[in-house]
Parts: structure tokens; sequence; C-alpha cells
């Protein structure tokens, strides 16, 4: 039987190809935006420059208007995550229950997670009564996924310029 040497000089190196992650980001209002803006930067960070992440950002506002809110409901069903900063307490808007609505349609199941993170309102001291977290929960059970929840998270360190973790 003949074996054959194995010559360095003439292997060819094959790297693997890079990861690829897709986010979906959903935000409230300006002060939801900056938290969802820190939380991505952690989570770029921890991922690290082999994964290529795909993100798509959209505001309550945007999911107002019907062609946006339909492209928005594709980019949610094709990401990884779909990550939701929004306030604990208060009534969905109707153009973000109808988003939802979209999101669980008709279709394959989907893959991935749903991350919401539930910031507490500056001054409000009263109990969440959790009615936002369970809409979220069902509607990543309804669509598959995966359902991760951080609750009061600190907006005070996502409007300091200090890097501090807002989940802390």
């Amino acid at each position: 039987m003949l074996f054959h040497r194995f010559d360095p000089k003439k292997a060819e190196v094959t790297r693997e190809a890079h990861e690829r992650m897709g986010i979906m980001i959903v935000y409230e209002d300006y002060l939801t935006s900056l938290v969802a803006e820190r939380t991505f930067d952690h989570i770029a960070a921890r991922l690290g420059s082999d994964c290529e992440i795909q993100v798509a950002v959209r505001s309550f506002d945007v999911l107002t208007i019907p062609p946006l809110m339909e492209q928005a409901a594709c980019e949610a069903k094709a990401s990884d995550l779909v990550l939701l900063s929004i306030y604990e307490r208060g009534k969905w808007p109707a153009a973000v229950e109808s988003w939802m609505e979209l999101v669980v349609g008709k279709g394959v199941a989907q893959h991935g997670g749903l991350a919401a993170l539930l910031v507490r309102a500056q001054g409000d001291a009263s109990a969440a009564n959790g009615e936002r977290r369970a809409t979220l929960e069902q509607l990543a059970q309804l669509s598959g996924r995966d359902f991760f929840v951080a609750k009061d998270v600190n907006w005070n360190a996502c409007i300091s310029t200090n890097l501090s973790d807002p989940l802390a």
C-alpha cells in the first residue's frame, strides 16, 4: 500500500464561510431606540468579526405605513433574532398589532428567537402588569421562536456616555 506524504507547501487552506446572522430591531421611541442600539452593540461585540450581521431597524412609526409594515413583517420572518425594545406598559398601537399578525401569519414555522427589552418608563415606580410581555411570548410561540426577555431595563445606562451594560 502506498502512502502519500503531506506537503504543506502545496496545501490549500480553506477557511470556513463566515457565519451570518439576521437581526430585526423594532423600537417604540427615541429612548427605546437607544436601549436597542446599546444592546445591539453588545450582541455584535460578542459575535465577533467572523459573523456577518444583517440588521433591519424599524420604529413603531414606520409600521403605520402599510407597504413598510409588510416589508418589516417579511424581514422579521427571515431574521434569526427579532429584538423589540419597548415600554413594559401601554396599549399596543393598531399598526403594531397588525404587524404582529403578519409576522405569525400563514407560512412555515420560523427559526431563531424573539427578544423583548422591556423598559420601565421614566418616573414609573409601579409594577408592570405583564400584558405586553404575555403578548410577545405568545407571538414567539405562534411563530415557532424561542422567547427571551429583559425586564426593568436600565435606560439611564443607555443615555449616558459611558459603556455600561443596560441589562445590568
